[in-house]
């Protein structure tokens, strides 16, 4: 009488939910036409002398010790209710600096002049942790700064999480709750993990002429 003899092996490969994700999110119709109009309105501003107001996301994430520079996500868009607000800024209706509020979701309409809000904000009851956001909010104050040069607002911010989810969107507010939107910004979906977090970087940039 002979014995059956049965073997076999076991292997487990991990799938980096991010990988290539620099490269998937450049190849991005919305991120391609971001850059071609901001080179081109910086081009014509050159040559003509005509003001024109751009600005730019950087992300970066930060896991266990290890940050990851994301680079330029996205470059669009300034709203008609920012710059609506701006102009009431200029009346003295509004102080300028209370634009540094910090928010992102889970939203993947393609950006619009005519948005007042992210599509899904992450709040409470979402993967945001507020205990680990800057300011303890889910809307966390950046700072304000000059950026490389005199005409570029510079504003950071550190968004935490207590869960896994895809992040989409991010948003700069007047305010820590409600407020008027500044600027929206959609990206590929980046997968953060329990106790990651996001360092969102933007700056606007301002060219003077007339």
């Amino acid at each position: 009488m002979s014995a059956l003899e049965m073997s076999g092996s076991l292997s487990i490969t991990y799938q980096e939910p991010n990988k290539h994700w620099k490269l998937r999110n450049t190849l991005r119709w919305g991120y391609i036409w971001g850059w071609l109009t901001t080179v081109v309105a910086k081009l014509f501003s050159r040559a003509t002398g005509v003001p024109v107001l751009t600005s730019q996301l950087r992300m970066f994430y930060t896991y266990h010790g290890v940050t990851k520079d994301l680079g330029v996500v996205g470059r669009r868009v300034i709203t008609t209710a920012g710059v609506n607000w701006l102009v009431d800024c200029l009346q003295g209706t509004y102080e300028p600096e209370i634009m540094k509020y910090h928010a992102c979701g889970t939203g993947t309409t393609a950006e619009s002049s005519t948005d007042t809000a992210l599509v899904t904000e992450c709040t409470e009851g979402g993967i945001i942790d507020a205990t680990l956001c800057t300011g303890g909010t889910y809307r966390p104050a950046g700072s304000l700064e000059e950026g490389s040069s005199g005409n570029i607002f510079h504003t950071d911010a550190v968004i935490g999480f207590d869960g896994a989810g895809d992040i989409t969107e991010h948003g700069v507010f007047t305010a820590a709750s409600v407020g008027t939107l500044w600027d929206r910004t959609v990206f590929t979906a980046y997968t953060v993990a329990d106790d990651g977090t996001l360092t969102f970087n933007y700056e606007m940039t301002l060219t003077a002429g007339g």
